[in-house]
């Protein structure tokens, strides 16, 4: 496991200054902070800003409560709203949930122990506003990210409309039967994806199979999407790990459909599908500043 010598070697800084940086105590300049938490991320360090928080009687904490970090989505995300908020002298605190309804329960309390000011959330609970309550009682300000937010919440995310209809468009050219894989639409942004991409289908008169998936079941829904008697000649995902999943099953079927699919901008583009980019660091940011920008020095 990485350390704090590790990471001031690499850097070429002193103990200190990696340990002011980690531990959010000001006093060192944007560039350094950049680069030890550049180093401290390719290094695989972590610290636990919860017991950071806890030992300081601070609360210069956001929480973020996220499905899982394999997601290249929601990994550009977090790291580019811990590192805009460690700019701002804020910590994090990363709950992981895989989708778990139990879990994400287990991260509300603990968001709740580590006293932190703001919880950024990408829920995968059917009745997040009823769940949360207990954040909001401990003075906790919540948002919600991505997958859509309950009633009376604030939200950040991107309009996935725009984005369903603007892959609808790609996808139309030529296509006869089109497959559509989402997440599960009981989240209003995967539901607001699916509404709009349906109804671009339905005004050209193409069929459309859809298919909705949590992250452990991809390549399964993949070879029910495209398993049955009528192949799609193109396939529409709503990130690329679904996409990735589309392309193994169809490699593995034989056949090579077209696959259009959001995905995170990135400098290259991929050989395997066609990707719609959505600027998930620029959001992280953006979340950051709007949460920090409100908090009292």
């Amino acid at each position: 496991m990485a350390t704090i010598k590790d990471i001031a070697q690499a850097v070429g800084v002193s103990h200190a200054t990696v340990s002011n940086v980690l531990n959010h105590k000001g006093n060192v300049s944007a560039q350094k902070v950049k680069l030890v938490m550049d180093a401290a991320n390719a290094l695989g360090y972590h610290v636990n800003e919860a017991a950071s928080a806890l030992r300081s009687g601070g609360t210069r904490t956001i929480a973020v409560i996220l499905p899982d970090s394999r997601s290249s989505a929601y990994s550009d995300l977090y790291q580019s709203l811990a590192q805009a908020a460690a700019e701002k002298g804020y910590g994090t605190l990363l709950c992981l949930t895989n989708n778990n309804p139990g879990s994400e329960h287990k991260a509300i309390a603990e968001v709740v122990s580590s006293r932190a000011r703001y919880a950024l959330i990408v829920t995968s609970l059917p009745d997040p506003q009823k769940r949360y309550a207990p954040l909001l009682q401990a003075g906790v300000r919540v948002m919600f990210a991505l997958r859509g937010a309950p009633e009376g919440f604030p939200h950040a995310g991107f309009d996935m409309a725009q984005a369903a209809r603007a892959l609808a468009a790609r996808a139309l050219d030529g296509a006869k039967r089109v497959g559509l894989m989402t997440n599960m639409t009981l989240y209003p942004a995967e539901a607001a994806f699916e509404e709009a991409f349906l109804a671009a289908m339905r005004r050209k008169d193409i069929p459309v199979a859809c298919v909705q998936s949590i992250a452990s079941q991809y390549v399964r829904q993949a070879f029910t999407l495209l398993g049955g008697g009528d192949r799609p000649d193109a396939v529409v995902t709503t990130c690329e790990e679904m996409a990735r999943a589309v392309r193994r099953a169809a490699n593995y079927l034989g056949f090579a459909p077209r696959i259009y699919t959001l995905a995170p901008l990135r400098i290259s583009e991929p050989e395997d599908y066609v990707c719609y980019r959505l600027n998930y660091r620029r959001l992280g940011c953006e979340i950051a500043r709007m949460l920090t920008d409100e908090a009292a020095p």
